[in-house]
């Protein structure tokens, strides 16, 4: 199965415009061009020059791409977390929407040039594979892809639960590109006052979660160097479950 998405930035004034070449690089432009309008140049050096335009223009767009992130990621407010997933008798846990990421990220894309495109695969060990790729106006792109499974909830046909795990998947490599940190409404992402760490439902979804998958507890504790679930920050919780999750579940004997 495959979807795609875009979230395309629409060229406008505010985009930060930057010349594509430093000093050295216009100096080698100019002889590039000077250098094509000579008719006694051989085909083979027409290659190596075209080459290194081609080079030159290339390095040009990575660095812009560099700078623009930077700038961007500096400027990234943390996302409030307007979502609730329901536990049922254990409560709930918010979380940030896809839209909720949106609303912040857009505007600050628009200004410095950037661009995100989605795809989704099926992944061969179960659920999927969410591609993204971050593009900027110079030229320059970066992929980013992450495994997610089949966010098959209460109620979801298959379609609408293929269409739940891409907006996970979005949001998380959207969150992964701009370093995108999630907070709550109240708590600054304290979830219940714990000191930093998960509370107690967080702890003991993620306890049923690790059982039902098989989840090795001892590498996952390493994974976040911690000694104990008690330890492990809320910040962290979403990344966590997300691991969990990916795993392909034991089969039963």
């Amino acid at each position: 199965m495959n979807k795609r998405t875009d979230m395309a930035i629409p060229q406008r004034q505010e985009v930060a415009q930057q010349p594509l070449e430093n000093a050295a690089g216009d100096s080698m432009m100019n002889f590039v061009a000077q250098a094509l309008t000579n008719p006694e140049i051989d085909a083979n050096k027409l290659e190596v020059l075209l080459r290194i335009q081609r080079d030159v223009v290339a390095d040009a767009g990575v660095r812009q791409f560099t700078m623009a992130l930077h700038e961007a990621q500096m400027e990234m407010p943390r996302v409030q977390k307007n979502g609730t997933i329901s536990l049922k008798e254990k409560g709930s846990i918010p979380f940030a929407t896809w839209e909720d990421v949106d609303s912040v990220l857009r505007p600050i894309m628009r200004k410095h040039g950037f661009s995100m495109s989605f795809t989704m695969e099926t992944n061969p060990g179960g659920g999927f594979i969410v591609h993204g790729t971050l593009a900027h106006a110079a030229g320059h792109s970066k992929q980013y892809s992450i495994p997610l499974p089949n966010d098959a909830g209460p109620g979801r046909n298959s379609v609408q639960a293929a269409g739940s795990t891409l907006s996970y998947g979005k949001r998380y490599l959207a969150e992964m590109a701009f370093n995108i940190v999630r907070t709550g409404q109240d708590d600054d992402g304290r979830a219940g006052g714990g000191g930093g760490v998960i509370s107690d439902e967080q702890k003991t979804e993620l306890v049923d979660l690790m059982a039902e998958r098989g989840a090795d507890t001892k590498r996952f504790l390493a994974f976040f160097q911690i000694a104990t679930l008690d330890d492990l920050l809320a910040a962290d919780f979403d990344r966590a479950r997300t691991m969990v999750l990916a795993k392909k579940k034991e089969p039963q004997v």
